[in-house]
């Protein structure tokens, strides 16, 4: 699996996981039960504050809010 590497890489472990956290309901315990839309939701607010300019990244994104 791919993490995050570099000087970034804890804020933005922490600011996806901060998200995970914030939106997905505690009482959800497998990601995979996270409906796409709530995951896409995270994705671009990551994109955005990250400026990222592509999907390329989306799935590793992802992964690591679903840790």
């Amino acid at each position: 699996m791919s993490y995050p590497i570099g000087g970034y890489a804890k804020d933005f472990k922490s600011y996806i996981g901060a998200l995970a956290r914030i939106n997905v309901d505690i009482n959800i315990d497998d990601w995979k039960k996270v409906l796409e839309g709530l995951k896409n939701t995270i994705w671009e607010d990551v994109k955005k504050e990250f400026n990222l300019a592509d999907d390329k990244k989306k799935e590793l994104v992802l992964k690591v809010a679903g840790m």
